[in-house]
């Protein structure tokens, strides 16, 4: 009992200690969390097997084939941003317009993008 009662003195006598102290903690931590989400490294835009299509697409000149790997990578990268509950309905929209959008561009301008791709994977 004895203990109980200087517990409860010693709470009222350093109670804003107590709060100052458990906010600079929640900070800390929040900070922490903060800084650690900064550095996880971002899932690449294209995987092995698809540079090496495109690698193939681009010696033979198959812009069909390009067309899809880009779209491909499009609807991935909208399915990882997207609500689990909406990922199919948004990757099936993203791919749609991502293959029109790739099949108006030229042949130079899809090449470009995959460069560009495939030097954020490295």
């Amino acid at each position: 009992m004895l203990i109980i009662s200087w517990l409860v003195l010693q709470l009222k006598k350093y109670w804003k200690q107590i709060i100052y102290a458990a906010a600079f903690l929640i900070g800390v931590t929040f900070l922490i969390l903060a800084m650690k989400s900064c550095f996880t490294p971002t899932p690449p835009k294209l995987n092995e097997q698809e540079i090496q299509k495109a690698q193939d697409a681009v010696k033979t000149g198959n812009d069909a084939q390009l067309t899809e790997i880009l779209a491909a990578s499009d609807a991935r990268e909208a399915a990882i941003d997207a609500n689990v509950n909406d990922a199919k309905q948004i990757t099936i929209n993203v791919t749609a317009e991502s293959r029109k959008k790739w099949a108006n561009a030229s042949f130079e301008e899809k090449v470009a993008e995959y460069n560009r791709r495939k030097a954020e994977v490295r």
